[in-house]
């Protein structure tokens, strides 16, 4: 698996400030999905994780975005392309403010 900066690296995800930032935005993205998928419990974290994942398909945003609206639609839910990056910014804002609140 390759690192943001494209180096490879045996974990899907590096503990850098920037990817903490990023792994905390992808989960509240997979809670928010998996809240609106009717997932609880056990259901909902293997979602949650699952989600994280996905965005190191490939480097951006396009994976994590896919995923989500492909399992929302599934259920019958949609949600457009841009209204999921306009979700994952404010995950990603709301990441920041959680980060800042706990240094």
């Amino acid at each position: 698996m390759k690192n943001e900066s494209g180096a490879e690296t045996s974990e899907p995800f590096d503990s850098s400030p920037l990817n903490e930032i990023r792994a905390r935005r992808n989960r509240l993205a997979g809670y928010w999905a998996g809240q609106k998928l009717n997932l609880s419990g056990d259901d909902l974290s293997a979602y949650v994780e699952d989600v994280h994942r996905s965005d190191f398909e490939i480097a951006g945003d396009a994976d994590i975005i896919a995923k989500l609206i492909h399992d929302l639609e599934a259920k019958g839910i949609t949600v457009s392309e841009e209204e999921m990056r306009k979700l994952l910014k404010s995950f990603h804002r709301q990441s920041l403010l959680d980060s800042h609140s706990t240094d």
